[in-house]
């Protein structure tokens, strides 16, 4: 026999885990991929962090959340602006500033009927521009949870703890 007449029987390669059983995936995959999406959409819409769905009927936070939600909606806030309301040379403002520290200490009395944000903003207002006090009294719940004014913004940058301080321009630029 020649060498060139010989040829080798090779042994094919046993089939993969996955070869055997692939068919058998595939086949439970589409079974329960329709369960599986199914629990999916039911955990979604469970997944809710509604303070409604843990806040007890009937006591007096529950009534005050009501209240509030009823004459100030979620996330509001208002930009305030006046005739002859503009920055000096050193970007601030006394008047301002004042109307800011008014609106943070705007409260109202617990039960009292709540002021929309609008009509707080007026009073307040009508208080720094004329002069006289607004009838709104002072006791023991905030109107306001935040008040930011230009001024207040620029200090802040200037005061961030950024490795270079941020120039008056840059600070400007940014707020633009």
């Amino acid at each position: 026999m020649s060498p060139k007449s010989v040829t080798k029987i090779t042994r094919a390669a046993p089939p993969t885990y996955y070869a055997r059983h692939g068919t058998l995936f595939m086949l439970l995959l589409l079974i329960f991929a329709p369960i599986i999406g199914w629990g999916y959409i039911k955990a979604e819409q469970t997944n809710n962090n509604n303070i409604k769905q843990w806040l007890p009927e009937g006591i007096p936070e529950t009534e005050q959340y009501e209240d509030f939600r009823r004459h100030f909606g979620s996330d509001e806030f208002a930009i305030v602006s006046w005739k002859g309301c503009e920055l000096n040379e050193r970007y601030e403002n006394s008047q301002l500033e004042l109307f800011a520290k008014s609106m943070e200490q705007a409260t109202i009395e617990a039960g009292a009927r709540v002021p929309s944000l609008f009509e707080a903003l007026g009073h307040r207002l009508d208080e720094l521009l004329t002069g006289v006090p607004a009838d709104v009294k002072p006791t023991n719940l905030r109107i306001v949870r935040e008040v930011i004014t230009g001024p207040r913004l620029i200090k802040q940058m200037r005061a961030a703890p950024f490795e270079q301080k941020l120039t008056m321009e840059q600070i400007l630029h940014r707020l633009e």
